[in-house]
């Protein structure tokens, strides 16, 4: 009874119980605890928006294969990388386009082409516009959306305009065994400088062979995964001094300087002139180069896409992107 009256007492209206706080060890330890699993969660977050980032990046080339495959059934042969005046007795076509300015009615912007002027060169004012407008479908999600490119040259001067973060590719003569003359033909990807290719033509097959790849974030300067605005550029394409500490030049999506010869970086990546062995994620200053970590998106000439691991070897990469070269090598799965 006694018990009773006093379980009862306890409970009277009035009446209230002494509660126990936290102590500060025990705060500390939740603290500890939270901070732990939100170390945990934010990697696999990361990941998962990486791997979104991956599969937007797949989608864009997928969207270019068809264009380019749906040109290809149109035209009966791929488009040339670039359409250019020549020097010779028989003068090609007479202004500069490259070949995405060619296929864009093929990957749903035949609104852009219609304002687009053939009759000039991508770069002359009355193409300023449509020139400037940036299209998601050349925007790798991992890059920095928005940014303007640009093309310099001595020959016609500056031109800046929306960024794009794709190179179709051909092989540079510092490849071990593609030097020489004798190799030139051996060197030619799916698209070269004012000449394609049709079908017959990539003998090395069109699943083995790399028509299109990434080359992101230009013109800023990067180097093995860190933006760079401490050093000059030394490519290949152009001479020291027609770039400043940080840049590169191209990645405009019009212009007509889509054949990018890929003949590797040095070791550290801060140089492409003469070749090197470091093939992929090295620089994007006219290499392969992406923004996803440990590998890089390509697109072969049958329209499917792959990925690259940055560890691949600069002579397998040059037989992977030449069209006739004979060489015994499988593009990864």
């Amino acid at each position: 009874m006694t018990t009773s009256h006093s379980l009862t007492a306890m409970m009277l209206p009035g009446t209230s119980m002494k509660r126990r706080g936290f102590t500060l060890v025990e705060l500390l330890v939740v603290i500890a605890i939270i901070g732990v699993l939100v170390g945990l969660l934010l990697p696999a977050v990361q990941a998962a928006r990486e791997a979104a980032r991956r599969m937007q990046c797949s989608n864009n080339l997928k969207q270019m294969g068809l264009a380019l495959m749906n040109y290809e059934g149109t035209y009966r042969t791929f488009p040339p990388a670039a359409i250019s005046p020549t020097t010779s007795a028989s003068a090609g076509p007479p202004m500069r386009h490259g070949w995405v300015a060619m296929t864009l009615p093929f990957i749903e912007q035949a609104n852009v082409q219609n304002i687009y002027n053939f009759n000039v060169h991508w770069y002359a004012p009355q193409n300023d516009v449509v020139i400037q407008t940036p299209l998601e479908v050349f925007h790798c999600p991992s890059a920095d959306f928005g940014r303007k490119a640009f093309s310099r040259s001595s020959a016609y001067g500056e031109r800046t305009a929306a960024a794009w973060d794709y190179a179709s590719v051909n092989v540079a003569a510092s490849i071990p065994g593609y030097s020489g003359t004798a190799n030139a033909e051996r060197r030619k990807g799916v698209m070269n400088d004012r000449e394609g290719s049709k079908i017959n033509m990539i003998i090395d097959g069109l699943s083995n062979t790399l028509m299109v790849s990434e080359c992101a974030n230009r013109p800023q300067l990067w180097i093995k995964g860190r933006k760079r605005t401490d050093i000059i550029a030394k490519t290949s394409n152009f001479p020291v001094g027609n770039v400043g500490p940080g840049e590169t030049t191209g990645g405009v999506w019009a212009e007509h300087q889509k054949a990018v010869s890929i003949g590797g970086a040095s070791a550290d990546g801060t140089i492409t002139s003469g070749g090197g062995p470091c093939a992929i994620n090295c620089t994007n200053d006219w290499e392969i180069y992406s923004m996803h970590p440990g590998v890089a998106m390509g697109l072969r000439a049958d329209g499917s896409v792959t990925s690259f691991s940055a560890d691949t070897d600069i002579v397998v990469l040059g037989g992977l992107i030449s069209r006739a070269g004979g060489e015994t090598v499988t593009m990864p799965e």
